[in-house]
């Protein structure tokens, strides 16, 4: 009898040492994922982030800035100047000037890059070389004409260069946009002038006057400036070289210029 008892005893479940009724299984599919996740654990890189309480150097790559080109100490004026108004864009300037010279009834206009050249040339020079009248630079007395000017361009024909001279298609202009008239010579500048260099750390926008004195609807007056009407431009200015990377053309109160922002 005493030996029946205890095969029965030893048949019987061991009781869990806890006390609650409810038995836990383990599922088969936790046991996967659990495998798993070891398994990702192990193949993944360290983590090379770990926070620290003392301060550690930063490798940050040094800030460069300056021109992108070096053209060298041979390098002319026309090489600098290339590098913002190139010879595409005075093959543009040629195909307009010989359309608008068309529109208005001159069929027999002609002229070619190194005419447009010589001509943007002058006139950069009448910048720098001021005389009271424009004629006088042709002037045949020789205090008072510029030798280099009459051996570029005759009078007559830098006259007739200036009634034609276009920057954009008559035939496609925007009457809408208000700057349609030179809308492509200011796109392909900006351009030029964030592709030539770039600007130290210390910037600022600042405003500036583009002296002129003829009719235009959004002339301004600004009263602390040395020339006190002309047009405004918001510059993006580098404070330590004065370079000018970015610029918008200020189109009057309640009008934007969004293609230039």
């Amino acid at each position: 009898m005493d030996e029946e008892i205890e095969a029965f005893i030893d048949q019987e479940p061991q009781e869990s040492p806890s006390n609650s009724d409810v038995e836990v299984f383990a599922d088969d599919g936790d046991k996967e994922r659990s495998e798993s996740s070891n398994e990702d654990s192990k193949d993944a890189p360290p983590n090379p982030l770990k926070w620290s309480n003392t301060l550690s150097g930063i490798n940050a790559e040094e800030f460069r800035h300056g021109p992108f080109r070096n053209l060298g100490d041979n390098a002319r004026a026309k090489d600098f100047f290339n590098l913002f108004i190139n010879d595409e864009f005075l093959d543009e300037i040629v195909r307009h000037s010989i359309a608008y010279a068309c529109s208005k009834g001159d069929a027999t206009f002609v002229t070619n890059r190194a005419e447009i050249s010589a001509y943007l040339g002058l006139n950069i020079l009448i910048g720098i070389h001021k005389l009271p009248q424009l004629a006088m630079y042709w002037d045949s007395d020789q205090f008072i004409g510029v030798e280099g000017f009459k051996k570029a361009i005759p009078k007559q024909r830098y006259t007739t260069l200036g009634k034609y001279f276009h920057l954009a298609d008559p035939n496609t202009e925007d009457r809408a946009d208000m700057l349609c008239k030179v809308h492509p010579l200011v796109t392909l500048l900006e351009q030029k002038f964030t592709e030539a260099c770039t600007p130290s750390k210390n910037i600022t926008v600042d405003k500036g006057l583009v002296k002129f004195n003829g009719r235009l609807s959004f002339k301004q007056y600004m009263p602390m400036k040395p020339d006190k009407f002309g047009i405004k431009v918001w510059l993006l200015t580098d404070a330590d070289t004065y370079y000018v990377p970015r610029f918008q053309v200020y189109l009057g109160k309640n009008r934007t210029n969004n293609d230039l922002i």
